[in-house]
C-alpha cells in the first residue's frame, strides 16, 4: 500500500514539474503576451490534468511525446508570445524534458540488468525508482535551460539563424533516443562503459554549443544596439545642427525686424489694412518656422517626433499630432529611438506609396498606461501588384511593418511589460502600444 501511494504521489509530482518548469521557461522566453493571472492558473491546471489521464491511459509511449510537445506549442502562442522563435524554444525546451525522460528510463534499465529484482519488495516500488531517477535528470536539466533563457532573454535571431541553432540539439535528441533503443544487445554483449561515454559525449557537445550560442545572442543584440546609437546620434545630430540653423536665421530676421516693423506701420498708416494684415501674417509664419515644436517632456521623443514629422511633412504627407501630457522618463533614450523611430519610419514609408498619404499619431495616458496610435495610409493590394520591380524590392527590404524593426520594438515594449497590436485595412494601417506607468 505505501509503495503504491507513494507511485501515485510521485507520478504526480513528475507531470506538476514538467508543466510548472514548462510555464517558467515561457515566462522568461521573450514574452509579449499578458493576460490576467487566473488566465494561466487555469490553462495549466487543466493542460495538468489532461496530460496525466493522457499518459496513463495513451497505448503508446510516442503518443505521450506528441502530446506534451502539441500542448507546449499552443500553451506557448495562446498564452505567452506569437513568435516564431519563442515557440520553437518552447518546444525545443519540451523536447530537452522528453530527452531527460529517457535517459532516465535508459539508466534504470541498465542498474536493472545489474541488479537482482528481489531487492525490490514489489513493482509498485521500481516505478517509483525510476521516475525518482527521473527526476534527478530532468530537474538539473529544466533549471540550466530556465537560468540560461534569463541570461539571454534580450538576444534576437533571424529565422535562418534559429534554424542553424536547433540542428545540433534536434540531431542529438534523435541519436540519443536512437541509441536507448538499440543498445540493449550491446550492453549485454560489451558492458554499460562505451555507450555510458557516448551520453556524456554528447551531453557535453550540447553544453558546449550552448555555450557558445549566448555569443550569437550576444553580437545580434551589439548589431542592434549600435544600429539604434547611429540613428540616436544622428537624429540628434541634425536636430542641434537645425538648431543652429534657426539660430542664424532668426539673427537675420532680429537684424532686419526694424526695417519690417517700419514697413507695417507704413501700410496701416497707409490705410493699406489689407497688405498690412497680409505682411504681418508672412512675418508671423516666418518666425514660427524658426521655432521647434513642443510635442513631449522628454527630449528625445521630442527630437525624434520634431525630425520625423518634419520628414513626412516634406515628403508632401499630411501629419496630424495629438500629444497628450504622457510622460516616458523610465523609458531609456534606446529604447524611446528603437519604438518611436522604427514606427514612424514605417509609417513614413507607407504613406510615401499613396498619393495624397496622410499620418496621425496620439499619445495619451489612460489610467495610469502610455497609449500610443500610429495611423497611416498604405497601397491597396492592386496597387502593390501594379509595380512588379517595386513589390520585389518591398518583398527584399522584408516589408514595412514586418521584418527585424518590428522584432526590436516588441523587445524594447517588453522591458516594460507593454504590448502591441497591428490591424489594417485595404487603405490604411494602425498601430496601437500600451505601456503600463511607471511604479
Amino acid at each position: 500500500m505505501f509503495w503504491a501511494i507513494s507511485n501515485l504521489l510521485l507520478s504526480i509530482f513528475e507531470m506538476l514539474f514538467i508543466w510548472t518548469a514548462t510555464f517558467y521557461f515561457m515566462k522568461v522566453n521573450s514574452r509579449t503576451v499578458y493576460l490576467p493571472k487566473w488566465y494561466y492558473a487555469v490553462a495549466f491546471a487543466a493542460v495538468s490534468v489532461c496530460y496525466y489521464i493522457g499518459a496513463v491511459f495513451l497505448p503508446e509511449n510516442w503518443l505521450t511525446v506528441l502530446l506534451q510537445i502539441i500542448i507546449t506549442a499552443i500553451l506557448g502562442f495562446l498564452l505567452f508570445h506569437r513568435k516564431p522563435l519563442p515557440l520553437i524554444l518552447d518546444i525545443l525546451f519540451s523536447v530537452v524534458l522528453i530527452l531527460g525522460m529517457e535517459c532516465g528510463i535508459f539508466i534504470f534499465n541498465i542498474i536493472l540488468h545489474y541488479t537482482d529484482l528481489s531487492v525490490f519488495p514489489n513493482m509498485a516500488c521500481v516505478g517509483s525508482a525510476a521516475m525518482i531517477l527521473k527526476l534527478l535528470i530532468m530537474i538539473p536539466l529544466a533549471i540550466a535551460m530556465i537560468t540560461w533563457k534569463k541570461a539571454h532573454s534580450e538576444g534576437t535571431l533571424t529565422f535562418r539563424q534559429t534554424v542553424t541553432v536547433l540542428v545540433l540539439p534536434v540531431f542529438s535528441v534523435f541519436f540519443l533516443y536512437s541509441m536507448t533503443q538499440m543498445c540493449m544487445v550491446y550492453v549485454q554483449l560489451h558492458g554499460l562503459w562505451l555507450m555510458a561515454g557516448n551520453i556524456i559525449a554528447l551531453l557535453l557537445l550540447n553544453i558546449y554549443f550552448l555555450y557558445l550560442f549566448r555569443y550569437l545572442f550576444r553580437v545580434n543584440k551589439l548589431e542592434q544596439e549600435k544600429k539604434m546609437a547611429d540613428i540616436q546620434n544622428e537624429l540628434q545630430y541634425r536636430h542641434y545642427e537645425e538648431l543652429e540653423r534657426k539660430y542664424r536665421e532668426s539673427r537675420k530676421i532680429l537684424h532686419d525686424m526694424k526695417n519690417h516693423l517700419q514697413a507695417v506701420e507704413q501700410l496701416y498708416e497707409d490705410k493699406d489694412r489689407q497688405a498690412g494684415d497680409h505682411y504681418v501674417k508672412n512675418l508671423y509664419h516666418m518666425i514660427n518656422v524658426m521655432g521647434e515644436k513642443y510635442y513631449s517632456s522628454n527630449h528625445m521623443l521630442n527630437i525624434i517626433l520634431n525630425e520625423k514629422l518634419s520628414q513626412a511633412q516634406a515628403d508632401g504627407i499630411k501629419v496630424t499630432a495629438e500629444i497628450g501630457d504622457a510622460n516616458f522618463d523610465d523609458l531609456e533614450d534606446m529604447d524611446i529611438t528603437t519604438i518611436f523611430a522604427n514606427l514612424l519610419d514605417n509609417a513614413i514609408e507607407s504613406a510615401n506609396s499613396v498619393d495624397n498619404g496622410w499620418l496621425q499619431i496620439k499619445i495619451d495616458t489612460v489610467q495610469d498606461f502610455r497609449v500610443i496610435q500610429i495611423r497611416n495610409a498604405r497601397a491597396s493590394a492592386q496597387e502593390k501588384r501594379s509595380d512588379p520591380t517595386e513589390d520585389r524590392a518591398r518583398k527584399q527590404k522584408e516589408g514595412s511593418h514586418m521584418g527585424l524593426g518590428l522584432v526590436n520594438v516588441r523587445q524594447a515594449l517588453s522591458k516594460y511589460h507593454g504590448s502591441l497590436e497591428q490591424s489594417e485595412t485595404e487603405k490604411e494601417y494602425c498601430i496601437n502600444l500600451i505601456i503600463p506607468g511607471k511604479e
